[in-house]
């Protein structure tokens, strides 16, 4: 199996850490990537991206990258390819650092993974449409761009798809097509605050800033999709009928995830987005019965790793709180995605992971 150091991007991208936010964001649009080392002269720092930009709701111009920057795992260019691949799980980011001697010698992102999958074998059979996410989140060409921005937000998502009336896709949209919006022109003029909720310039709709569209059939198989991810440089991929019609998305990490771990322990990756800092008393609810869950389908089916992804939207009227609870569990061969929703989250939650349980036992009799 291939090492770090044969699979790495060399003299990566970085920032400085005296350098402003607006300098990463160009950074990031210039080279189509989502996260940038940042270094002090060669000693690495940390990492910053759109994430930790997208979930703040306005920022200063003036931000300095040192303060932004997170901490992260790094990896060692003798490390395996599966050493990096289960960093990469584990931290949730899109890049792990190459660090060798405190200093910045290479990345390895999720698609220099995708790019070498062929390594970990059983990917030639795959079909996308046993992995597809039903029911993606889009945009119409009419809608205005800051209801694009809201759903990246949430989502933790650098792309959307756009499509027409009729459902069929038009076009791709990225964030930075997004935040281009209000720094093109004059610096003098430059307000990045735009990019606060409710403020972003009015009459901007994504049919004006959408690039072409990038799609996959149906019937493709997940080795096509790989290409097309890799070429495009998306992190998602809109799959589409044979009249454009966009029916679900793949992502690199759906890819990833059918990947199973070497390492019987690593136990099952839980992976939550959409919530808040405030909302404790759901995180509870979530390790609580996950808990519970990842017990009994270790029982009842043998599993003992893979990657559960739980996204929850909350929906408020009348001074109520309705619960939507998007979710997929990856573990071997296994790949599922099951959404509910309820005014009590608890009880959505359970019906999920009663759902998934009934699916494996299921599944094991047909064995």
């Amino acid at each position: 199996m291939k090492s770090v150091n044969d699979i790495m991007t060399q003299n990566p991208v970085s920032v400085e850490e005296g350098m402003t936010i607006m300098n990463v964001i160009s950074k990031l649009k210039d080279n189509r990537i989502s996260q940038v080392p940042v270094v002090s002269g060669k000693r690495y720092v940390g990492m910053l991206g759109y994430r930790e930009i997208l979930r703040r709701k306005s920022i200063s111009i003036n931000a300095r990258v040192g303060n932004m920057a997170v901490t992260s795992s790094t990896l060692s260019p003798s490390d395996s390819i599966e050493a990096a691949l289960r960093k990469l799980k584990q931290s949730g980011n899109n890049a792990i650092p190459v660090v060798e001697k405190d200093h910045l010698v290479g990345i390895v992102s999720r698609s220099d993974i995708l790019k070498n999958i062929e390594e970990f074998g059983g990917m030639e059979n795959m079909k996308i449409m046993d992995i597809i996410i039903e029911d993606p989140f889009l945009v119409k060409e009419s809608e205005d761009a800051e209801k694009a921005l809201e759903i990246m937000r949430s989502q933790d998502s650098s792309e959307l798809p756009v499509v027409d009336d009729l459902g069929r896709i038009t076009g791709i949209i990225r964030f930075n097509e997004i935040s281009d919006i209000d720094y093109r022109g004059e610096f003098a003029k430059l307000r990045f605050g735009q990019l606060s909720s409710g403020d972003m310039e009015k009459g901007i709709i994504c049919g004006s800033i959408k690039e072409n569209p990038v799609y996959a059939l149906e019937s493709e198989n997940i080795l096509d999709a790989r290409d097309t991810l890799i070429e495009s440089k998306l992190h998602s991929l809109p799959v589409c009928t044979k009249d454009l019609r966009v029916i679900g998305i793949i992502t690199i990490d759906d890819i990833l995830n059918t990947i199973p771990s070497e390492k019987s322990d690593d136990g099952i990756m839980l992976n939550i987005s959409g919530l808040g800092t405030g909302d404790s008393d759901l995180y509870d609810i979530i390790y609580f019965l996950t808990d519970k869950f990842t017990q009994r389908v270790t029982k009842v089916a043998g599993l003992n790793n893979g990657t559960l992804n739980i996204h929850v939207m909350k929906h408020h009227s009348q001074g109520r709180t309705k619960y939507s609870i998007r979710t997929r569990f990856a573990a071997k061969r296994t790949n599922m995605t099951i959404s509910d929703h309820d005014w009590n989250f608890g009880k959505c939650l359970s019906r999920i992971f009663e759902t998934y349980e009934k699916r494996l036992k299921k599944d094991m009799n047909k064995d």
